[in-house]
């Protein structure tokens, strides 16, 4: 199975050293991540299974004067998506 999802990645809160550098859900990608999704042979919605994919997250925006080093250290290629699903009638 083939799917494709759209996400929003938020970071909500970021601390360092006891002091809050980022808060309120402000620093948020700039645009939509498209995250294509297989599954393994077998895989049924009625019973379950596993979906992964890897996908480019957009850059951040609204991060205050971090912006920049989110950007750096959470954007980009490579990001890795594993969701499990279960039967409802487990």
């Amino acid at each position: 199975m083939f799917a494709t999802v759209t996400v929003d990645a938020v970071i909500a809160a970021v601390r360092a050293a006891g002091r809050r550098l980022i808060s309120g859900g402000s620093c948020r990608t700039a645009t939509h991540a498209i995250v294509p999704l297989r599954s393994a042979p077998g895989f049924s919605l009625e019973r379950g299974g596993r979906l992964a994919g890897r996908y480019q997250r957009p850059r951040f925006t609204g991060c205050e004067w971090i912006t920049p080093l989110v950007n750096l250290l959470v954007a980009g290629p490579g990001n890795a998506v594993v969701i499990d699903l279960i039967s409802l009638a487990s």
